[in-house]
């Protein structure tokens, strides 16, 4: 029998890295979004494209899939009831108003005293996910089911690392449910933050020290970006790939790599490679 996996926003991340790691672990995903246009086309084809870009490229096509509108809770809730996991991408500012739609698929799924755990992978850039989230839903849940949300649902807080370049005009028309996106593919979670046994899939990193990977995200890959970036304002360039083509600005950039990349040794203990 397909693994179900219900995702919360089909956006760049949702589709663009989301339902790709459940497509090759097997899963059918039911995306969960609030655009008519996306959630009809997502269900009418049942599959969309993905495309790889580098210095070459190469698109894939993801399959089993299908949505449901934000708006019928109803749907949403079954679907939380049957799912084998879940996840969000869909911004912290959005979180609150999907809190609703998960408190209803925790009751309908724990109505059953038999019900398996239900973890959500939450994929925010927001320090402290998990316990945010899970207060949000319990405001939404009757009394009777907090000890269920409590002991039976995770929320496990996830270092996103993919990046989602801006697609020209031309990809656009190309087709609607088109996403690009760059190779990197690995998924860091918070081993502790789930519910029962971690589940299998594809390129999920499930860590013990789970917070030196939101360090690393923050203080390696946002931080490297944002110093390219404004170096390279400085140099007079346009674009991230021009600013690490200067020597200067490349020379500064892998110095305060490497100065970060000592602190969070020195912090957490990790690997230095």
């Amino acid at each position: 029998m397909t693994r179900q996996a219900v995702q919360f926003g089909a956006g760049n991340i949702g589709r663009g890295f989301l339902g790709q790691l459940y497509f090759e672990s097997g899963y059918h995903t039911t995306f969960v979004d609030v655009m008519d246009d996306l959630v009809e086309e997502l269900n009418r084809r049942g599959e969309y494209p993905l495309r790889i870009v580098g210095d070459t490229q190469h698109t894939v096509t993801i399959r089993d899939v299908s949505a449901i509108h934000a708006d019928d809770v109803d749907a949403v809730a079954d679907a939380l009831a049957r799912a084998d996991l879940a996840s969000t991408a869909v911004g912290v500012s959005v979180l609150p108003q999907i809190a609703p739609l998960i408190a209803a698929g925790v009751a309908r799924r724990f109505k059953h005293d038999d019900a398996s755990p239900l973890n959500f992978i939450v994929c925010e850039n927001l320090i402290g996910a998990e316990p945010f989230l899970r207060n949000q839903v319990r405001g939404h849940l009757a009394a009777p089911f907090h000890e269920a949300l409590t002991e039976r649902v995770g929320f496990v807080e996830a270092s996103i690392g993919r990046m989602v370049p801006i697609m020209t005009a031309e990809e656009k028309a190309e087709d609607p449910l088109l996403v690009c996106v760059e190779p990197y593919c690995e998924l860091p979670v918070d081993r502790a933050g789930f519910k029962g046994p971690v589940p299998v899939l594809e390129n999920m990193q499930p860590r013990p020290n789970f917070d030196a990977y939101v360090e690393r995200k923050l203080f390696v890959h946002n931080m490297s970006h944002a110093t390219a970036a404004y170096l390279g304002y400085l140099r007079g360039h346009e674009y991230v790939w021009q600013a690490v083509e200067d020597g200067t600005v490349r020379r500064e950039v892998e110095a305060a790599l490497a100065e970060t990349c000592w602190g969070l040794v020195a912090k957490h203990g990790i690997d230095r490679d």
